[in-house]
């Protein structure tokens, strides 16, 4: 067994506050705080610190594979078969072809991240929203006037249907005028 140990910045300030707490100079609820666990971990971690010494709280999982991790050979055949069949299909329809003709349970995030690995697909930027700044409004009155139209059924079928004139102040947002005027049909092209 080799004299080096590789442990992380967390497993470093683990092991220094637990031992602490073994030399007696820190309680269990006061190292819990300060690792930010509850005191039932950190009882499973002072008794490992006893049973293994630092070796105790390095992490078992270190050097090993997932456990979710897909099998290589099926890996390989799921790259092939993209290859072969559907270089040109986005990942969405690839994991339904590959599900329903071939029978392989992927998830899309699967299929996507071996297409990406393969070539076969370059996920899209997100495009940036574009901004656009308020325009300030003008500083006296009547220095612009705005005038809306909008034909609208404003009498809600009890009269005919008419457009709305309204002239509206720009520095204060007043309304200067309000009219009513026929609408006028459009016509169809």
């Amino acid at each position: 067994m080799s004299d080096v140990l590789q442990m992380s910045d967390r497993e470093i300030s683990r092991v220094e506050v637990i031992h602490r707490v073994v030399q007696k100079h820190l309680t269990l609820r006061q190292a819990a705080a300060q690792l930010r666990l509850s005191v039932r971990q950190l009882k499973r971690l002072k008794r490992a610190y006893q049973r293994d010494g630092a070796q105790g709280l390095v992490s078992k999982k270190r050097g090993r594979c997932s456990n979710h991790q897909l099998e290589t050979q099926t890996q390989t055949q799921v790259v092939h078969l993209l290859w072969e069949c559907y270089p040109d299909f986005g990942p969405t329809l690839a994991h339904e072809k590959l599900t329903e003709d071939h029978h392989l349970a992927l998830s899309v995030e699967t299929v996507r991240h071996l297409m990406i690995h393969a070539g076969l697909w370059h996920p899209k930027r997100a495009q940036r929203p574009v901004i656009h700044p308020l325009r300030e409004r003008r500083a006296r009155f009547s220095e612009l006037v705005q005038l809306d139209g909008s034909p609208f059924d404003c009498f809600e079928g009890r009269a005919p249907a008419c457009t709305r004139l309204v002239y509206i102040d720009d520095a204060t947002g007043r309304l200067l005028e309000l009219w009513f005027t026929e609408a006028i049909p459009r016509a169809r092209m």
